[in-house]
């Protein structure tokens, strides 16, 4: 979609560096594909990733500060934004021009705003910040499909209305899932190949459908139920999306946890290893597909399997018959 947002680091940090020159900024979120450019002054640096797509508009700001910084960034349009704070020793503040507080935003919390055009500083606190955001089409909220995003009723009266003051919604938890799901759209992010636009909406939906979740949800405190709850739900989004199984390594990092503790934990909770419940829902997610006629060789590439023996191996152990068995019962 046009860009439309103007995150302004120039002013406060002089002139572009190369990531060469950077002293300690580490790249916290990496938006795959994005146009990048790197900051930095005697004391405090910066990186600033954008990427423009025909769906969306994502962004992510790292920031290391010595004091405390007003980010100038200025809307040319009406639009609906989600601001996340994906970590930060302090908060963060949205302020409009007449220095209304818009939103404030505590680590770990996120919430979805109506901005008109015009200009607004997001000022951030001291010390290391990873700020996260995009601003997409509001029209997906439509034909009634608004009704369960209650939370969201009075911003997205004033985005219909083009009203010329900005709201915030209530603001959320970004808990694991959103981390883990904010982290696999941005590292799986391509150019130049159309199907990446409908990726981009999906994820876009994707998180927006997490967000009514959270909306009801306490703090983030570390709830062992939750994590492992989020880790199996990212599971099985990625094998229904043909995705493969997801690499525990890298949803371990997403969340900030061991892949040790994760096993652990989920062996505690539900007596069977993570490795045991990925192939039972693989094979509850492959039967019903091989019965609709799909070909053993097709089911067996949507789960990114390229040993079609290993599946049948997995299909067999977790239901009794192998995929070919399956494919003649067809519905």
């Amino acid at each position: 979609m046009k860009k439309n947002l103007d995150i302004d680091l120039r002013t406060y940090f002089g002139k572009q560096v190369s990531v060469h020159q950077l002293r300690s900024a580490t790249q916290g979120l990496t938006i795959r594909h994005a146009e990048r450019t790197y900051y930095q002054t005697p004391a405090d640096e910066a990186i600033l990733q954008e990427f423009d797509g025909r769906s969306g508009y994502l962004y992510s700001i790292e920031l290391t500060l010595t004091k405390t910084m007003d980010i100038p960034i200025r809307t040319e349009q009406p639009d609906l934004h989600i601001l996340y704070l994906m970590e930060g020793a302090g908060p963060i503040q949205l302020i409009d021009a007449h220095n209304h507080i818009i939103c404030r935003l505590a680590t770990e919390r996120s919430c979805y705003l109506y901005l008109p055009a015009g200009d607004y500083i997001i000022r951030v606190s001291s010390g290391w910040s990873n700020i996260f955001g995009f601003y997409f089409d509001g029209g997906i909220f439509r034909d009634g499909n608004d009704k369960e995003f209650h939370f969201l009723e009075q911003v997205l009266t004033y985005y219909r209305s083009r009203s010329p003051q900005a709201i915030a919604s209530v603001d959320f938890w970004v808990g694991p899932l959103t981390k883990v799901a904010i982290m696999h759209f941005c590292r799986n992010l391509k150019r130049g190949i159309l199907s990446n636009e409908d990726f981009i909406s999906r994820n876009i939906y994707r998180l927006i459908d997490i967000s009514k979740k959270k909306v009801a949800m306490p703090n983030g405190n570390d709830y062992p139920m939750y994590y492992i709850h989020a880790v199996r739900e990212h599971l099985v989004h990625e094998l229904k999306e043909g995705n493969g199984i997801p690499s525990l390594e890298h949803i371990a990092a997403d969340i900030q946890r061991s892949v040790r503790h994760i096993n652990r934990l989920h062996k505690e909770l539900f007596q069977i290893t993570l490795r045991e419940y990925t192939t039972t829902k693989i094979a509850e997610l492959a039967v019903p597909m091989l019965q609709s006629g799909m070909s053993v060789t097709a089911v067996s590439n949507h789960f990114n399997y390229s040993d079609s023996s290993a599946f049948a191996r997995i299909i067999k152990s977790k239901t009794g018959k192998i995929p070919s068995q399956w494919a003649e019962e067809k519905k």
